[in-house]
């Protein structure tokens, strides 16, 4: 792991160098702006992780496969944790810490108000938390929140969002086929808090759908398609039945190898009664592999260089990535 480590740090510090660049910003495609040039870092080290593996070696294996067996076996168990708690591990005090006093700008020059920040108070109705204990999945990619709200919350004016992507009610962003544990949901039934596999916070209860037991077995079956690229289209699980997209990071249930050389995985959708239920999709070739793929520098740079030059997003803002998720993303 150590070996992993130093070959990935660099990475990590010229990517996050880059995303402090300036103000202007590069597509989510990758391309880069002129004010990328003017780091002396993103001149003299090439921009390309297949320079970095071919260095190392491009095939040669920084885990043993029965070392990576182990660890996947140990993502797997931490990624389905919140389907096996049986009550949240959030303590109220810290889940109601943010609600005491108005702080940040929602957008522009205009503050919070104590009145605006009571309101969102009692619709999280913190006083009966934790309220539930019930295992569900997301369907399509959700924002987790400090706060049940969509508002934004900035340290400072902020009339351009692209601008200053750091909107502090964002946690983190969650793919499609996520497992939670739903703790508590608001008066209005909009929001649920959550546990998952990152961190606690609130979601949209649009983006969740229940399991049952025999929804949980099927999920739990051991083998699982990881997505190597972003944007991939899952077709029929977007909101009305339109298509979805997914990102690196997103895991999914396996069934099998398709005639075209993709991948038939499953699914979540979110009946007329909230409960999930699977649908099987077809992943072009490419778009993903059997979980896990070898732990070797080629692999490592053929899915980071996917992520190479993309703009920056605080805990997902914006569908983009900040440090945390590009780590883990990477890893699954």
């Amino acid at each position: 792991m150590k070996t992993v480590l130093r070959l990935l740090l660099p990475v990590f510090c010229l990517m996050l160098l880059a995303a402090c660049g300036g103000k202007q910003v590069p597509t989510r495609e990758g391309d880069l702006p002129p004010w990328m040039g003017t780091l002396a870092d993103l001149r003299q080290f090439p921009q390309d992780l297949n320079v970095y593996a071919k260095a190392a070696g491009p095939d040669k294996a920084l885990l043993d496969a029965e070392e990576q067996a182990v660890q996947d076996a140990r993502f797997n168990r931490i990624f389905f944790g919140p389907w096996d708690m049986g009550k949240t591990s959030m303590r109220k005090r810290d889940v109601a810490a943010i609600f005491r006093r108005a702080r940040g700008f929602k957008r522009d020059d205009i503050r919070w108000s104590q009145t605006e920040w009571d309101q969102i108070s009692r619709n999280a109705h913190l006083r009966t938390f934790p309220s539930r204990a019930q295992a569900a999945i997301t369907v399509r990619n959700t924002d987790l929140r400090e706060m049940p709200t969509h508002e934004t919350r900035f340290s400072e004016p902020t009339p351009d969002s692209r601008a200053n992507p750091f909107d502090y009610f964002q946690y983190s962003l969650l793919p499609p086929g996520t497992p939670l544990l739903i703790a508590h949901t608001s008066l209005d039934g909009r929001w649920h808090f959550v546990e998952c596999p990152v961190a606690g916070g609130w979601v949209d209860a649009e983006d969740v759908a229940l399991v049952d037991q025999e929804f949980k077995s099927v999920w739990r079956s051991g083998r699982y398609a990881a997505l190597l690229r972003d944007k991939v289209t899952l077709p029929g699980v977007g909101p009305n039945g339109g298509d979805g997209q997914a990102n690196i990071g997103t895991m999914l249930p396996l069934n099998s190898e398709s005639a075209e050389g993709g991948l038939r995985v499953l699914v979540p959708l979110k009946g007329p009664d909230g409960m999930a239920r699977s649908a099987e999709v077809v992943l072009a070739k490419g778009d993903a592999v059997p979980k896990p793929l070898p732990l070797t520098p080629g692999n490592v740079a053929g899915v980071g260089n996917v992520m190479m030059g993309q703009r920056y997003g605080w805990g997902g803002m914006f569908g983009d990535r900040d440090c945390s998720p590009l780590t883990r993303e990477l890893f699954t």
